[in-house]
């Protein structure tokens, strides 16, 4: 060993004690490595709330008839006869709106709790771990979901928040046209614009089903993925049946399906869902 490289040794050996167990070194690393994590969840946040204006889908309002319409409409049919608490038609108005082409995913939402210093959603909520995938829609509560959307708004300088029902069935309907399902084709094909049954199968855990990495599939006219087939979808708006009340104050409506269910969710379908449940959500910004 050269003299050189010896002192070298020596000098990290006398200095070893003191970079172990001064107090002071410790408190200038851990600010550092405080600052450095800062550092990159800012880098993080700026890039997604980029990334989220990047990825919205601009939708001109107008009025449409809101609300279960003919089981038949042209040559297309309903693939299957259910409707879930569905509304009698009702024209509606809808001003202009910008709707997310995605899901919220968990990696979305990691950056979120990273930057908010809020736990992890699979701490949160144990079962999340064999569901947690970067690309794959996260299961949130309705006060989970409004929240990252309406954080998501601030950091990107915009209105944001969950679409109320009438703005997603507006955007599943191609602006309010009378399709039966919010796929490409205005149909049902698994395999090719909704996940077969066996694509959702799971064999590596307890678990029944998974869900699908968003945009697997193609979008539905006007660019918006997963309307029809990738788990219910939190709206914003308290679950009512036209009429004013209170009977349903704690539950929320929720839009698309179970992600259980077969083929996809007609346009129309509608159920309600307590707002301290799980499910998936986008977001919306007003223009």
């Amino acid at each position: 060993m050269s003299k050189k490289h010896l002192c070298i040794s020596f000098l990290i050996a006398a200095l070893l004690p003191w970079l172990l167990f001064s107090e002071s070194l410790h408190d200038s690393v851990s600010r550092l490595i405080s600052r450095a994590g800062s550092i990159f969840s800012g880098n993080n946040v700026e890039r997604l709330a980029a990334q989220s204006q990047t990825d919205l889908i601009k939708i001109k309002g107008g009025s449409f008839n809101f609300g279960k319409f003919d089981t038949e409409f042209g040559d297309q049919r309903y693939a299957q006869q259910i409707f879930n608490y569905v509304l009698e038609p009702r024209e509606v108005s809808i001003d202009d709106f910008a709707m997310a082409k995605y899901q919220i995913t968990y990696s979305d939402y990691a950056i979120y709790t990273q930057a908010n210093a809020k736990e992890p959603i699979e701490v949160t909520d144990i079962k999340q771990k064999e569901l947690k995938e970067e690309r794959v829609p996260v299961q949130l509560t309705w006060q989970e979901a409004q929240s990252y959307c309406q954080w998501l708004g601030k950091e990107s300088g915009k209105k944001m928040d969950l679409p109320t029902e009438q703005q997603w069935e507006y955007a599943a309907r191609n602006r309010g046209q009378f399709i039966l399902y919010p796929t490409d084709s205005g149909i049902v094909e698994p395999g090719r614009n909704v996940p077969q049954d066996t694509d959702k199968e799971r064999t590596d855990s307890a678990l029944q089903y998974k869900m699908m990495p968003v945009g697997m599939f193609p979008p539905n006219p006007l660019g918006i993925y997963d309307l029809a087939s990738n788990g219910w979808e939190w709206t914003r708006d308290v679950y009512k049946e036209w009429t004013n009340n209170d009977k349903y104050k704690d539950d929320r409506v929720v839009r698309s399906q179970s992600i259980g269910e077969s083929g996809g969710a007609p346009t129309v379908s509608r159920i309600r869902d307590n707002k301290n449940d799980r499910n998936t959500a986008r977001c919306v910004m007003a223009l």
